[in-house]
């Protein structure tokens, strides 16, 4: 297999070094039994476990063997949805989840098993598997098919058998050559010896020419006819030297001949050699339009260029990218961002994180409250309305306390309701404990003490209908405050106050308060492990328009 680094989403491969044992999961999973682990490409399903994104075997896998974990997600629905059913936001989740579990696993599928891109080389990598059912070429830049290589009148095969022949016969003419001046440089050796006896011969009759000439001068006067045979003796001495001289020349001329057959004989050898080195290399290189080419070093005709990048596709439809839903996430959370249009048709929503509390980031904050400011409001305005609330319903308590008489006698009877002999029974009573089913208006009120019923409630939702509660949370949680809305008429304000309990960080969704107004961010309006304490003071005007101002503590401690 072609080794081509891919980042993957799904999968991870280790090396094995015969003593570990836990082996750590990267990716998100939904269930463990949704994460699939081989050892040297064989899947394994037992001797191990996984539990908090690890991978923990029974005994180490041998040294060098390759551990692959990877992630495969069914394609079956994890959550069905029916008709009036409420939906949950740790089903949505869900759902959401398995989507893109399912798309990553397509996509690293895709990476691993079709022709991809080596992004370091440039190169399309086949992974070492054939191409079948491809066409013959008919295009400069088409790609060449086997049979068409081997079968096609005028192929690169039979360019190359042609090629291969005359070589071999380069090859042995080459050798007939060599053959040939082998010999002519034997017969140039033979008549190189042969002149070289004749100059001798050609030497010793000139010595001899000489000699007779001096006796023939010596005696000329009494023997001419001893000049006569000494003239006859130098003239056949000057044929024999000049004959002695051709021989010597045509001996130096078959030498030559000689030097030429050879040097023509190791330039066949050379070529040959050349030709029977370099035949069938013909060089392979794609340009950057995807031009494919060829190049050889036996200055042979290269095959035809061929574009192997194809025909660029027709404009598709033009696609649109919309923005969705945008959700506030728990602080510390990942983003996230999934597509629930299609895919010419992108519809994104987003999951963003609520920030750590920060420093005021230039954020206007109101110093009183305002029908119509929609800025944060500072805590000391938000507790002087409060306290303000709470001084008029003291005096009001007041009031009506300084107003009740102390005896029955001084009450007016004008209606005769009361007689010394009546029963007081049903009476507010004082010194005793007096139950009122019924709303109580007071002008002025002052208590030294105040204690409200407190209800504790378990789960993801609640509609509360007193002041004060506590919260046991399990999930993303729905606060609905209708009936204590419903419970306040035009000119009227409550204040509810809740604690949550948590053993994580949740989300906290008000609803059906009004207009809401938050004391500091409306990001801090979130559940933590720590705790939560949540003031709502809510007020309606004489419109009957409720606003309600949220103000949201973090807990801390408690350990």
């Amino acid at each position: 297999m072609i080794n081509i680094a891919i980042k993957l989403a799904t999968s991870i491969t280790y090396t094995a070094d015969g003593s570990q044992t836990n082996f750590s999961v990267p990716f998100d999973y939904l269930r463990p039994a949704f994460v699939h682990v081989s050892v040297n490409d064989a899947e394994v399903s037992e001797g191990f476990t996984i539990s908090n994104r690890m991978v923990m075997f029974d005994s180490a896998p041998s040294k060098d063997a390759v551990v692959r974990i990877y992630r495969n997600t069914p394609t079956t629905r994890l959550v069905s949805w029916a008709d009036a059913s409420i939906l949950k936001a740790i089903d949505m989740t869900i759902a959401e989840v398995q989507q893109l579990h399912i798309l990553e696993e397509a996509s690293d599928w895709s990476k691993t098993n079709s022709i991809v891109l080596d992004e370091e080389s440039g190169v399309w990598q086949g992974r070492k598997c054939r191409v079948s059912n491809v066409a013959d070429p008919t295009e400069a830049q088409d790609v060449v098919t086997k049979n068409y290589l081997e079968n096609t009148e005028d192929s690169f095969v039979q360019r190359m058998n042609a090629i291969k022949t005359q070589t071999e016969q380069f090859a042995n003419t080459a050798g007939n050559s060599k053959d040939s001046a082998y010999k002519s440089a034997q017969s140039a050796s033979v008549s190189a010896a042969s002149a070289a006896e004749s100059a001798k011969l050609a030497e010793g009759y000139k010595n001899i020419a000489e000699t007779a000439k001096s006796d023939a001068s010596l005696y000329a006067a009494n023997a001419k006819t001893s000049a006569d045979n000494a003239g006859a003796s130098k003239e056949a001495a000057q044929s024999a030297a000049t004959t002695a001289s051709n021989f010597a020349s045509d001996a130096r001329n078959s030498a030559g001949e000689a030097k030429t057959y050879k040097d023509n004989a190791k330039t066949y050898m050379d070529n040959a050699k050349n030709y029977s080195e370099n035949v069938n290399v013909f060089l392979p290189s794609v340009s950057t339009e995807g031009v494919l080419s060829w190049t050889n070093k036996a200055g042979l005709t290269n095959p035809a260029s061929v574009n192997i990048k194809g025909a660029k596709g027709d404009t598709g439809t033009a696609a649109t990218i919309t923005i969705g839903s945008i959700t506030t996430g728990a602080a510390g959370s990942s983003a996230s961002v999934t597509n629930s249009g299609t895919a010419s048709n992108v519809v994104l929503d987003f999951t963003l994180p609520r920030g750590k509390d920060g420093k005021d980031g230039g954020i206007t904050v109101d110093a009183e409250l305002s029908d119509t400011s929609t800025n944060p409001i500072q805590n000391k305005a938000v507790n002087t309305a409060i306290n303000t609330v709470k001084n008029n319903m003291t005096k009001g308590f007041q009031t009506v306390t300084a107003s009740i008489p102390t005896k029955v006698s001084t009450l007016e009877n004008d209606a005769g309701y009361l007689t010394q002999h009546q029963s007081l029974a049903g009476y507010a009573k004082t010194s005793v404990a007096n139950t009122w089913t019924v709303q109580q208006n007071f002008y002025d009120l002052m208590l030294n003490r105040e204690i409200y019923t407190t209800y504790a409630v378990i789960g993801t939702s609640d509609t509360p209908i007193t002041s004060t509660i506590v919260y046991n949370v399990t999930g993303a949680f729905t606060l609905n405050l209708a009936t204590l809305a419903n419970a306040l008429s035009a000119n009227q304000s409550s204040v509810f106050t809740a604690y949550f309990a948590a053993n994580a960080d949740y989300s906290l969704t008000i609803s059906n308060a009004g207009k809401l107004k938050y004391v500091g961010s409306a990001s801090d309006v979130a559940i933590t492990s720590a705790g939560l304490l949540l003031n709502i003071w809510m007020s309606k005007d004489g419109g009957g328009t409720l606003t309600s101002i949220v103000q949201a503590s973090k807990l801390e401690g408690g350990a």
